[in-house]
């Protein structure tokens, strides 16, 4: 629907861990330490530190295996935001994409611990 926020308010992530995933029929919830929370409901992409690429696509399907319990309470060490994606690297070399698209409908949102919201 929207691309991701601007960079300073993305940049908020840096510093912070993913403490909850939460998978729901047609989205994934990750929660932060911090209070933040990012809601996919299109598509991301996590890969392992070593190499290894698990897409998961925010519909109800028989798919890979879901792992992202392996980026719990690691600490995002850079924050890159293009328009339709937010990449989230952590310091284990693991890194967390989350995509956008152009559309009528939304991908997903972010609600910051301070309130504010965003569409993307």
């Amino acid at each position: 629907m929207h691309p991701f926020p601007p960079a300073p308010i993305v940049n908020a992530f840096r510093g912070d861990a993913v403490a909850q995933v939460w998978l729901d029929p047609h989205g994934v919830r990750f929660i932060f330490e911090s209070g933040n929370v990012v809601y996919v409901e299109t598509s991301l992409l996590h890969i392992e530190p070593n190499g290894t690429e698990w897409f998961f696509e925010c519909v109800p399907h028989k798919g890979a295996p879901v792992v992202l319990h392996r980026l719990l309470y690691k600490q995002i060490v850079i924050v890159e935001r293009e328009e339709l994606r937010l990449t989230l690297r952590m310091e284990d070399g693991s890194t967390l994409v989350i995509n956008s698209a152009l559309g009528p409908y939304e991908s997903g949102h972010i609600i910051m611990r301070d309130g504010d919201f965003y569409v993307f």
